[in-house]
């Protein structure tokens, strides 16, 4: 059986260092709507912004044919958007909708910030798995939607926001 750390691939340096500038600016501009949102079902729960690109062409087709270029499957997106977590907001764990999450992140980061995206094989006691993907800058995962995993903010409120661009795609089935 396959480890949890195999279930996730991720792909340092990802995209040309232009289109990694140019995403940078767009995921910092006002321009972007963001909104409240949390993945956790109780109301009290983690609260963080998102703000939805899935309609913007940068995103959906530029950016997105790299993506695809480096799947495994064929796929076309779900949804598409950035997360924004301020510092000490963390995340839930969750399973996301589609067949494949890829997560791509555009901040600065130091390994003593915390910021992780960890993953759980959903089992608690003596065969538990963890992973953790650190967020470094120009960095790209993706996994199995059905994978357990939870976003770290920064763990110090005088960090900077961790953002994350998130695609969820489904699977194109063969004819």
């Amino acid at each position: 059986m396959k480890s949890l750390k195999d279930k996730i691939t991720v792909i340092d340096d990802f995209l040309p260092k232009k289109d990694y500038i140019d995403l940078v600016k767009i995921s910092r501009g006002r321009e972007l709507n963001w909104k409240w949102q949390t993945s956790d079902p109780n109301p009290q729960g983690s609260w963080f912004h998102n703000a939805f690109v899935t309609d913007d062409e940068f995103f959906n087709t530029h950016i997105f044919n790299q993506i695809q270029n480096v799947l495994p499957i064929k796929v076309t997106p779900l949804r598409i958007y950035f997360n924004s977590q301020v510092p000490l907001s963390n995340g839930t764990f969750h399973r996301d909708d589609g067949d494949l999450t890829v997560l791509f992140y555009p901040n600065p980061y130091e390994p003593e910030w915390g910021g992780w995206t960890q993953f759980h094989n959903g089992d608690y006691g003596p065969d538990e798995e963890i992973f953790f993907v650190s967020p470094w800058p120009n960095r790209l995962c993706f996994f199995d939607a059905k994978i357990l995993h939870k976003g770290h903010a920064f763990n110090h409120q005088t960090l900077p926001t961790r953002y994350s661009l998130t695609y969820k795609l489904k699977k194109i089935k063969n004819d």
